[in-house]
């Protein structure tokens, strides 16, 4: 039996107030600059010692789980520095487009800047991303003095925690199902996210990913508080980046509100869209994208071992942890709301990603059939991650509270 006691919290004590957010800005900015001077002397100790700065600022985030907490990061900081280590963070075109695009303009941010507004004030909503996406990495590499691709892994990683902090506040006043166990439901799911390999990874190379990510949780925490001006202000240049980033920020809020019937009647809708403009072979790479995106990188294939460890160990668990839901989902009646809108959220997004798979087939003229799935499936779960944590951490703390009785 579950408990009727939920997460949600009218306290403000998660709140900061405007002048500790302001000590938290002049704190981070003063870190990256001392980080700035020791990567002159070295690269990797540099970065090693602003993983450290930051260790008492995260403490200082107003979570309740410090022990998990402080461990959570310790594991993040062997991570990223494992990744700088061993991942060339400038590993496609477009990571050798994002870096050098300031070198177009001679590295001169007058005239990178000009060129940003001239663009966002006559194109706005469909400004050139190199210059929507450019104003946010290229400023911040003025700020710390560095245009490497270290600046861009110090930059995704300031913004990553904040994702983190952000969405755990988020979860804790607003996760609507309820559970016995709080206290080991939400440090769970706060430790999933801390330690995880996606949000890691691509923290720590030169791609678009994690300030999407940012964006779309800042988006959701705006909606859910009810701040529409500033809402309508981040969408619209969220959308610069990608157009299809307020779709997860809908999907949240309607598993937040537990919104049954709007969920299956857009998911239904959804697969109608596919089915109409790609046929019977978009549904079911929708389907067949849902199931292997979880388990990506491929557990069985030695090479990812290899070259992927992190990544490839979080398929194991997953699949773990998905094997887990599905017998809370059996056994347990109670849960089965949770995990069938949750499903359903990750479908409907997985069904815009096959209309996207299939114009980018249809661009490039390349052959499109059953089973393909298009480019790195594990970026495919990147923004519904936190549905699969939700669903972990929840069947997992149900499964523990069975076994101690």
């Amino acid at each position: 039996m579950i408990i009727k006691s939920r997460l949600n919290s009218n306290s403000l004590d998660s709140n900061y107030s405007k002048l500790e957010l302001m000590y938290l800005t002049i704190i981070f900015l003063a870190i990256t600059q001392i980080t700035r001077i020791l990567i002159d002397y070295d690269y990797e100790i540099g970065f090693i010692l602003f993983l450290l700065f930051l260790f008492p600022v995260v403490l200082h985030f107003k979570i309740e789980h410090k022990t998990t907490l402080a461990i959570g990061y310790l594991v993040f900081m062997v991570a990223k520095i494992n990744y700088l280590l061993t991942v060339e963070p400038v590993n496609n075109p477009d990571s050798v487009a994002y870096i050098g695009y300031y070198g177009t303009f001679g590295y001169n941010y007058s005239v990178f800047f000009n060129s940003f507004i001239n663009d966002i004030s006559h194109n706005f909503i469909f400004a050139n991303l190199f210059n929507t996406f450019g104003f946010l990495y290229i400023t911040f590499f003025e700020i710390v003095g560095d245009t490497s691709p270290l600046a861009m892994n110090i930059y995704n990683t300031i913004l990553t925690l904040l994702t983190v902090y952000m969405f755990y506040d988020l979860f804790k006043k607003h996760f609507p199902y309820k559970i016995r166990n709080l206290h080991i439901f939400s440090m769970l799911f706060l430790t999933l996210c801390l330690v995880s390999p996606q949000l890691i990874y691509w923290s720590s190379i030169v791609r678009k990913e994690t300030t999407i990510m940012f964006f779309s949780v800042l988006s959701l925490w705006l909606l859910l508080n009810k701040r529409y001006f500033l809402l309508i202000l981040v969408s619209a240049y969220a959308y610069t980046i990608r157009q299809y980033t307020f779709v997860p920020v809908i999907l949240y809020f309607l598993l937040f509100k537990k919104m049954y019937k709007t969920v299956t009647i857009g998911t239904i809708f959804s697969l109608c869209v596919v089915f109409l403009k790609t046929g019977l072979t978009g549904v079911i790479n929708s389907f067949y994208t849902l199931g292997i995106s979880f388990f990506s990188p491929n557990p069985l294939r030695y090479e990812n071992w290899q070259n992927l460890f992190f990544r490839t160990t979080e398929s194991v668990w997953l699949l773990i942890g998905m094997f887990i839901c599905l017998v809370i989902f059996v056994t347990h009646k109670k849960a089965r709301g949770f995990f069938v809108l949750s499903f359903l959220c990750i479908l409907s997004y997985t069904a815009v990603l096959e209309l996207v798979n299939y114009d980018a087939a249809q661009h490039y003229d390349i052959a499109y059939g059953v089973g393909v799935a298009g480019d790195d499936l594990s970026r495919k779960k990147f923004f519904i991650i936190f549905f699969v944590y939700m669903m972990v951490a929840y069947a997992s703390t149900i499964f523990l509270s069975r076994i101690k009785k």
